[in-house]
């Protein structure tokens, strides 16, 4: 598994993966996020096996910041450790920053609360520990994990507004929320 900067080839199928992986609400305009790393504000990243895209990784950063935005595999490879090996592999490529993400919150009520329970649980296998916040994007909320390192959420504000801009941070009602 090698993780390297997408190729302009595999857009098309990068983008059904990032759709298929997410729910509407939770992901950005596929565009737009192309163009933020296009600009130097993100490193969009392919993952590849064998030499075959497979899937997509999306970490923000600003300083010893990273935001791991997006994870997103292919439906055909998920359930073969790949995401865990981009989960260790993106730790270790962090190892001396400050690295987080959102996910689902742990709502027993929730649809698919098995699912979150499973992929919570592989990151605490992978060495990520839950942070005391709550991150709360265009109307959805999600628990935060990360690497243990400190985190403030005027920093977080400091990184949404430089990758997308004071305007959509504000729009979108980007927050993150000690708990």
């Amino acid at each position: 598994m090698e993780l390297k900067r997408v190729r302009k080839e595999d857009y098309s199928y990068l983008k059904r993966v990032y759709e298929n992986a997410f729910p509407i609400e939770e992901r950005a305009p596929f565009k737009r996020v192309w163009r933020c790393a296009e600009r130097g504000k993100a490193d969009f990243l392919g993952i590849y096996v064998h030499g075959r895209c497979c899937g997509l990784a999306y970490l923000v950063s600003r300083g010893d910041l990273v935001y791991f935005f997006y994870l997103a595999l292919d439906p055909r490879v998920r359930g073969r450790g790949i995401g865990t090996k981009v989960l260790k592999a993106v730790d270790q490529r962090c190892r001396d920053k400050r690295l987080f993400f959102a996910l689902e919150e742990l709502d027993p009520k929730a649809k698919n609360y098995d699912i979150r329970v499973r992929r919570h649980e592989l990151y605490k296998r992978c060495g990520f520990v839950d942070l005391p916040f709550r991150l709360h994007e265009a109307g959805v909320v999600y628990a935060v994990m990360g690497n243990g390192k400190e985190l403030r959420p005027e920093e977080y504000r400091d990184l949404m507004d430089y990758h997308m801009g004071r305007f959509m941070r504000k729009l979108l009602h980007m927050r993150l929320v000690r708990i």
